[in-house]
């Protein structure tokens, strides 16, 4: 069983008359403008617009998408995270370049921050959110040594040399080394 509808939706300026048969709605007008014309068969939508691609309707008008903005069928969409809108009049939302991120209605991406040889990387970065880092725990030179070394993800680890019999108790071996 195949179903098909067709919905014409209309401007007016006069009285509008409704006619309802069992399975067709028609809308009538003395005067009208034609909007957009939808056919929906099984699930299947076609969208026939009225603006040209990049723009959208406002007050029977087309007007160009806004930086920031792209516009398809007839209706403007914020450019979702992840993505930038660099210009008027788009009619998709370009993806960021790897390394970069943004976040809604971006008309551009921003660059990933570089943590410093002196930070770690407490949360990485994705399309649309910037990478986080945060400095490492530099020990006391005089009471503490590092006990495990920091990488690229993980803050160094410092242990008092009042718990270094206790630390080699438990198995864990330690470089003293002063930083």
């Amino acid at each position: 069983s195949t179903s098909t509808s067709t919905s014409t939706s209309t401007t007016s300026t006069t009285t509008v008359v409704t006619t309802t048969t069992s399975s067709t709605s028609t809308t009538l007008s003395t005067t009208s403008t034609t909007v957009s014309t939808t056919t929906t068969t099984t699930g299947t939508t076609t969208t026939t617009s009225v603006c040209p691609a990049g723009s959208f309707l406002t007050g029977g008008n087309c007007s160009s998408c806004n930086p920031g903005s792209y516009c398809v069928d007839d209706v403007r969409y914020a450019c979702p995270a992840g993505y930038y809108c660099p210009t008027e009049s788009l009619d998709i939302a370009q993806s960021c370049p790897v390394g970069s991120f943004s976040a809604s209605s971006a008309v551009t991406c921003t660059v990933w921050h570089a943590c410093s040889p002196v930070e770690y990387e407490m949360s990485a970065p994705s399309a649309t959110t910037n990478r986080l880092c945060a400095a490492l725990t530099v020990c006391a030179a005089a009471t503490q040594f590092e006990l495990q070394a920091p990488t690229a993800t993980s803050n160094r680890q410092c242990a008092d040399y009042s718990t270094l019999p206790s630390v080699a108790a438990a198995g864990v071996s330690a470089t003293v080394t002063e930083r």
